[in-house]
Parts: structure tokens; C-alpha cells; sequence
């Protein structure tokens, strides 16, 4: 039973692990969260720009973006209108990625030079920076969908992200791509299935955080159409039914193992108590010289549940026993003598054996009414046939005592008659000898 119940544990834990089996969302930059539809809030809003701007100086390949679409700007510290420019969106889920577009040179007056801070939940920020290469020529060294930020091992809980540009005196850029976090939770659509590739070219980068990814450049696609969401979506759905019946059969199989083992091991009740009477066979009792059952017992009567069936003893009168002045025939002393005296002792031993046997039947129905289980019949039941065999004793002690008596009343007799029966010493029958 103890190991039916484990395998049943272990069997539910893994069943957990693969339906809480971890996933990855996009959040694009302009169409948002993949299964919220929630997008990346910008401020201020008339800061940023995409990536069709007309007036814009950079201008990058379509083709190389994450569903060909960008958000950018530039932070001047000039612009009394400007103090930061700042991306905010939540997530739920354990792990996050940020995905930038890096340059290296685009011409003269061309800020290329990437700097901001990413902060999660409030806490304390991580610093980013790339300063692009003017060595370059114009144009060449882009760099599509560098992971430039990554925080594992949150809680499976909604945080919040925060990426800033403020706090310098010089222009700074940023071209952002798209956001990809790792969630446990049921999905709603479908996300990237492994986390993002972060292999690539070396970015040059300074006072960079330990949770700052500084290199990488575009991994390989990984862009999800609408097919492969609908078939994700109908295998988790399968995949959570046949779960789902694993589960219920797996609870009917142990629920009935641990009933069949109930009714095995489950102890039965005991029975209402009959107490055996003491037999004797009544061919051994008439040979024994046992006198036989009175008329208010038979021997061959059945007796009911609780009754007793008692072997009661006629005693013999005192008329049966010889004493000094009775009178008869040798053989018939002989036969009151010798032969009453192995009688009742035979009978005083038949009485002590059936006292032993009423003893143990008073032992064995006083332990039964121990049982709180019994019914109010049976523990009245059980009252009766104990009064029943106190009775019984009583009488068998009466008995007793009077078959003891006889004993001693012929343990005296018997010198008397041996007395009479016997001549004394040094008599003689010579009738020559007399006088």
C-alpha cells in the first residue's frame, strides 16, 4: 500500500513538472505582448520614433528587425523639454530579455552611442552602454536583435521593467527591438518554445552590470506565424486532457486498492457467547458406578444457546453404607465397602473436573462482556448464563462436601468391619485345646 501511494506521488509530480513546463512570450515593440496584447508605454511620447521615420538619420533595414518594426530615440540633455526618455511595460513570468539594434557608424554628427539604465520592480538599476566604432565605414557594422539585458530566477509573479535614458550632458541613442520573459503560467497563445540565443559578436561596452548581456548578435529566427500557435495551443490542450484522465485513473486505482487491503486486514467481530457444557459419556457413568442424570436433566437432551446442562449426583443414604452393628452377608459388606468407596471417590474427581470446567467457562463469558461492541440482548444473555453457572457451582461444592463426608463416614467403617471379620490374635480352633 506504502508503495502504491508513492509511485502515485511520483507519477503527480511529474505530471506537474511537464504541465508547468516554462515558455517564452515576445513583447514586440509596437504590437505588444503576444498573449496580453498590452504595449510598451514611451515617454514622452512625441520623443520616440519609428522605424519609417522620414526625418530620422538613422534609418535600419526592415528586413533584420523582429517583425520589421523598431522603436527609437534620441535623448538631448539641450531640450528643456526633455528630462529622460523611458520605456515601461509589465511581464509575468521568471526570467526577462532585452533585444537592441546597435551601430557602429552612420555618419558625421550622427549619434550612434547607446546608454541607458534597466531597472526591475524598483530596484537598484543596470547600466548599458555602446559606443560604436568611427573607424567604420558608413553603414557597415550594424548589429540586429543584440540581447543587451537579461534577469533570471524571479518569482513566477507581474513585475515591472523600466528602461531610461536621462543623467548625462551629451546625446545618447537607442533603437529598441523587442522584449522576450519566461513564464510557467497556462498560456493564452503561443511563445518562442526555448530561451533566446544570446551567441554573437562582441560589443564594445563600459561599467556594464553582472546581469548585462555585452554580446550577441541577430539569433536566428525565431519568429512564430500563426500555424505553429494553433498547433501549440491544440497540443497542450491534448496534453492537458490526457493529463487530466492519467490523473483520475490513477486516484480510481488507488482508492481501490486501499479498500480491497481494508476488507482484508479488517478483524471480525466476535460472536455472542455459548458456553460448552461439561459431557459425560452415560455408558462410563453407569459403568463407573456414576448414577445417572435426574429427571429435571436429560443426557440426551440439546441444550439452548446460554442454557447449562448440570450433572447432578444421588448421593446414597445412610442406610447404603455399613457401619458396626449392620448385619449381611461378607459379599455384600464387600460391596459396600471396597466397591462404594472407589465410587465416590470416582465421583468426587468427576465433580472436581466439572468445577474446573464451570471455572473456565465463568472466566471466558466475564471476558467477553468486556466487548463495548456487543448488542444489549447479547450482554443480557451473557448476564444469565453467568448467574446460571454460579448457580451450578454453588450446588456442585454442596455436593462435594456431601460426597467428602460419605468418603470419611467409610474411611471409618472399614476398620470395624475388618474387625468383626477377622479372629484375634493368638486364637485358636482346637477344640483339643480348650480347657
Amino acid at each position: 500500500m506504502t508503495s502504491l501511494l508513492s509511485t502515485f506521488l511520483i507519477f503527480l509530480l511529474l505530471l506537474s513538472s511537464v504541465s508547468a513546463q516554462p515558455r517564452n512570450v515576445t513583447i514586440d515593440d509596437q504590437k505588444g505582448d503576444e498573449v496580453t496584447g498590452l504595449r510598451p508605454n514611451y515617454e514622452p511620447p512625441f520623443a520616440w520614433a519609428t522605424e519609417s521615420c522620414v526625418g530620422c538619420k538613422i534609418r535600419p533595414d526592415f528586413g533584420q528587425l523582429w517583425d520589421q518594426t523598431a522603436m527609437q530615440a534620441t535623448f538631448m540633455p539641450d531640450n528643456p523639454n526633455v528630462t529622460s526618455n523611458t520605456i515601461d511595460f509589465n511581464f509575468t513570468g521568471t526570467a526577462i530579455y532585452i533585444f537592441f539594434t546597435l551601430f557602429e557608424n552612420e555618419g558625421v554628427g550622427v549619434t550612434v552611442n547607446t546608454e541607458c539604465n534597466f531597472t526591475i520592480d524598483g530596484g537598484p538599476p543596470a547600466f548599458f552602454n555602446h559606443s560604436g566604432d568611427p573607424t567604420k565605414p558608413v553603414g557597415s557594422g550594424r548589429q540586429y536583435g543584440v540581447p543587451v539585458f537579461n534577469q533570471t530566477g524571479l518569482e513566477q509573479e507581474q513585475h515591472h521593467i523600466q528602461i531610461k535614458m536621462s543623467d548625462v550632458n551629451y546625446h545618447v541613442f537607442l533603437s529598441f527591438d523587442r522584449a522576450i520573459y519566461t513564464t510557467d503560467s497556462d498560456p493564452v497563445s503561443s511563445g518562442t518554445s526555448s530561451p533566446p540565443s544570446i551567441q554573437g559578436a562582441t560589443v564594445s561596452s563600459s561599467n556594464m552590470s553582472s546581469n548585462i548581456v555585452s554580446s550577441g548578435t541577430n539569433p536566428s529566427s525565431t519568429s512564430s506565424g500563426s500555424s505553429s500557435s494553433n498547433g501549440s495551443i491544440a497540443g497542450i490542450v491534448v496534453g492537458g486532457v490526457i493529463g487530466g484522465i492519467a490523473v483520475l485513473a490513477g486516484f480510481v486505482a488507488l482508492l481501490y486498492y486501499y479498500r480491497r487491503d481494508s476488507r482484508r486486514y479488517r478483524p471480525s467481530s466476535p460472536g455472542p457467547f455459548v458456553p460448552r457444557p461439561f459431557g459425560v459419556d452415560p455408558s462410563s457413568r453407569t459403568e463407573q458406578g456414576i448414577p445417572g442424570p435426574s429427571s429435571r436433566t436429560a443426557v440426551n437432551s440439546t441444550p439452548g444457546p446460554g442454557s447449562i446442562t448440570s450433572f447432578p449426583y444421588t448421593l446414597p443414604s445412610q442406610s447404603q453404607s455399613s457401619g458396626p452393628g449392620s448385619s449381611g452377608s461378607s459379599s455384600s459388606r464387600s460391596r459396600s465397602g471396597s466397591g462404594s468407596q472407589g465410587s465416590v471417590e470416582h465421583r468426587i474427581r468427576a465433580a472436581n473436573q466439572r468445577m474446573r470446567s464451570l471455572r473456565a467457562e465463568m472466566a471466558s463469558v466475564s471476558g467477553s462482556t468486556g466487548t463495548s461492541s456487543r448488542s444489549r440482548s447479547s450482554r443480557a444473555e451473557t448476564a444469565r448464563v453467568m448467574e446460571e453457572l454460579m448457580e451450578e457451582v454453588k450446588r456442585l461444592r454442596q455436593e462435594l462436601q456431601a460426597l467428602k463426608q460419605l468418603q470419611r463416614q467409610q474411611s471409618q467403617a472399614r476398620p470395624l468391619e475388618t474387625a468383626a471379620e477377622e479372629p484375634p490374635p493368638d486364637y485358636t480352633d482346637d477344640i483339643s485345646s480348650r480347657p
